[in-house]
């Protein structure tokens, strides 16, 4: 008979265990995931934004005003200055010296 108590103590322990974690609270599962938006970014402003083809000015645009402040007797000093500008706003643009 204690030979029977033995064979069957380590097969209560086994059944025992193998009850009591079955009977265990399962974990419960890990929340879901949740993404965030990305934040937009901010529109440009009208000052910020480059001006769009049509907003560019052409040679077009200057040819009336033209017409009426350059002449024959002007050209000369109108080109000078037109020069200077170019040169003051774009150093790496340099206009070469003009052949006179």
């Amino acid at each position: 008979m204690t030979r029977t108590r033995f064979n069957s103590l380590p097969c209560a322990l086994t059944c025992s265990l193998c009850l009591a974690c079955s009977s265990a609270k399962e974990p419960d599962p890990p929340p879901p995931i949740t993404y965030q938006e990305a934040p937009k970014p901010a529109l440009p402003t009208s000052s910020e934004r480059p001006p769009t083809a049509a907003e560019l000015p052409i040679a077009e645009d200057f040819d009336d005003e033209s017409a009426e402040q350059i002449n024959a007797d002007n050209f000369r000093t109108e080109l000078d200055r037109l020069e200077a500008e170019i040169n003051a706003d774009s150093p790496q643009l340099r206009l070469s010296p003009p052949i006179r």
